[in-house]
């Protein structure tokens, strides 16, 4: 369980719902430690949330960007606009995007190495991505045991005719609703694949792009 220790009362706070890209600003009044934080907003009656929505907070504190993944408990309208979010169990570090990215849905291959050296094929879709890495989704029953945080592997996929091949590594792993979500960074930054993948972005709107 996280220390306080990043948290102050009156700091602004950015929400985001479901990996939705709407963002929502809240401030911090206060908190129970291991059990809820409390945020304030005016705007809260054009905001729909429940118990079940995946939360995402993120705050900056002496030009350092934290987040952490919680639930929302409860909101209140009178005497005061507030929701009680679950105490993060986990804030960490982040870094800032230095990139463009666009939803995309991709169909792509993870191409995972085992002890034998022998690779086994899995089979996913691409969310979104930048040059700089990618948002991959792969069914539930066919996620390896073994992908967390920080395993590496090729994933394979195909834009603008041309096929990539890329070496990845996982910076985040997270279940949702029965969908597996890997956030991966490309590792080589000098790769010859990544100008395709640039051009590809600065092709796509973020608002119109469905399937490539």
């Amino acid at each position: 369980m996280t220390e306080n220790t990043q948290l102050s009362v009156g700091m602004k706070l950015s929400l985001s719902i479901n990996d939705n890209e709407e963002k929502h600003v809240l401030t911090l009044i206060g908190w129970e430690e291991r059990n809820f934080i409390v945020t304030k907003n005016s705007l809260l009656k054009g905001l729909v949330i429940s118990s079940k929505d995946d939360c995402v907070i993120r705050f900056v504190r002496n030009g350092v960007a934290y987040g952490f993944q919680t639930n929302m408990i409860s909101m209140q309208y009178s005497p005061a606009p507030m929701i009680f979010f679950k105490y993060p169990e986990d804030i960490k570090s982040m870094t800032f995007r230095k990139s463009k990215r666009v939803r995309t849905n991709i169909s792509a291959i993870i191409l995972k190495k085992q002890k034998d050296n022998q690779f086994v094929k899995f089979n996913v879709n691409i969310v979104d991505i930048s040059d700089s890495g990618c948002l991959i989704e792969i069914e539930e029953a066919e996620m390896p045991d073994d992908i967390n945080v920080g395993f590496t592997f090729f994933v394979n996929f195909k834009i603008l005719d041309k096929s990539l091949e890329l070496d990845c590594v996982a910076r985040n792993v997270r279940n949702k609703n029965n969908v597996f979500l890997i956030g991966t960074q490309f590792i080589n930054e000098n790769d010859p694949y990544k100008n395709i993948i640039s051009s590809f972005v600065n092709m796509i709107d973020t608002k119109d792009v469905r399937a490539v």
